[in-house]
């Protein structure tokens, strides 16, 4: 507060890349202080929104795959109050702790390698049942291009999946029915 207007700080989070050939995305955080009046008129994108209305299961874990944050739907799936729960956990710690050896072997295989590990299609335990995910992790780099932790995007593709079901076995009934003609 300056006097009596209230003045707010936007941040920004802008993708970045330096070298054409480098594989691993960079972003930089800018902040800008604007007024009461500027703030009507201002679209900002905070990394509160950011992580609030990602699509998908969005999280991120440290180095030794603590959960250190994640979105809304993530936490509902997860069977937790709020995504300020995950925080300090770990996979076995939730409702899919049956493949969580599987998952935290992803976790430190992108963690060693430094390389991202995308479209790994796996099963998960949720709350609300199995769903089918496919899942992309990507490192997590520090100033100093040391990997601290894996950011995590999943995408539930359980209806892609059962509509692909579906029209696999329309088309055996197809095949066969037209085999029998041709016989016939």
């Amino acid at each position: 507060t300056l006097g009596r207007e209230k003045r707010k700080i936007i941040w920004r989070i802008v993708p970045l890349k330096t070298v054409s050939t480098d594989p691993h995305p960079y972003f930089i955080v800018t902040g800008k202080v604007i007024s009461e009046a500027e703030q009507k008129s201002e679209y900002s994108l905070t990394a509160e929104n950011l992580i609030k209305y990602a699509t998908g299961l969005f999280y991120w874990k440290d180095e030794k795959s603590i959960y250190r944050g994640c979105n809304d739907e993530f936490a509902k799936l997860a069977g937790l109050r709020s995504r300020f729960e995950v925080e300090n956990k770990v996979d076995a710690d939730l409702k899919w702790k049956n493949r969580a050896a599987d998952y935290t072997q992803v976790d430190e295989k992108v963690s060693k390698s430094g390389k991202p590990d995308v479209n790994r299609e796996e099963f998960v335990e949720t709350l609300y049942g199995t769903i089918t995910v496919l899942t992309n992790k990507v490192p997590i780099f520090n100033d100093f291009n040391q990997v601290i932790g894996v950011l995590g995007i999943s995408t539930d593709i359980t209806e892609l999946k059962n509509t692909q079901k579906a029209l696999d076995k329309e088309k055996v009934k197809a095949e066969l029915a037209n085999q029998a003609k041709s016989e016939f």
